[in-house]
């Protein structure tokens, strides 16, 4: 299992908020050793999923979060810390000695991504691969507007829409309503391409 974690500020006019992102990449294989970072709790839902795809999703995400959240609180402990899901599968942080501190995961193929934050500052996140085969599901949530302003720009359509999921989910997740909220209510109303060289 390879991770790495990176601690973030961001000013706003009324202060400064921090953040931690914690990045897992491996296999199941790879990631199992780890179960001893689990909760308690965390390792008896991990027990009971059937398939290897879900299991490596399931360590993906924790051990994302747990390296997100050490790094933002300094906790070594992990497995003092449980994640449990909220109402609408949102992750929820239970540790007596975190807290106001919230977080996001997410995970495609062999990476798992989180996001730990001050909970004045809402953030989300999310990650995919870009692929082809999920074009026309992409492009179905598209609203009639994205679609108009995607064709009068010159944007290759597969990464773009991908972007765009990835911005809607993200959206969903910081106001922890997740796929429960119709993607057309998180309409884009433009987007500009920077080089960052």
């Amino acid at each position: 299992m390879k991770h790495h974690t990176e601690r973030l500020i961001f000013v706003r006019q009324d202060g400064s908020f921090q953040a931690a992102v914690g990045i897992v990449r491996g296999t199941l294989a790879e990631l199992s050793p780890h179960l001893e970072k689990l909760h308690p709790n965390e390792k008896a839902r991990f027990r009971e999923l059937k398939h290897d795809r879900r299991k490596k999703s399931y360590l993906l995400g924790r051990l994302a979060a747990k390296a997100a959240l050490t790094s933002l609180t300094g906790i070594t402990d992990v497995a003092s810390i449980c994640i449990d899901p909220g109402v609408f599968s949102f992750p929820v942080v239970k540790c007596d000695r975190i807290k106001n501190t919230q977080i996001s995961i997410s995970h495609s193929r062999n990476v798992g991504v989180c996001i730990a934050f001050e909970e004045t500052h809402p953030m989300g996140i999310d990650l995919e691969k870009t692929d082809k085969k999920h074009r026309h599901v992409l492009e179905k949530q598209l609203t009639n507007n994205e679609k108009k302003w995607l064709q009068e720009g010159d944007y290759s359509k597969i990464p773009i829409y991908t972007i765009l999921w990835c911005v809607k989910e993200s959206l969903s997740k910081a106001i922890k309503t997740g796929m429960t909220i119709g993607f057309s209510l998180l309409e884009v109303k433009s987007m500009a391409m920077e080089d960052q060289a």
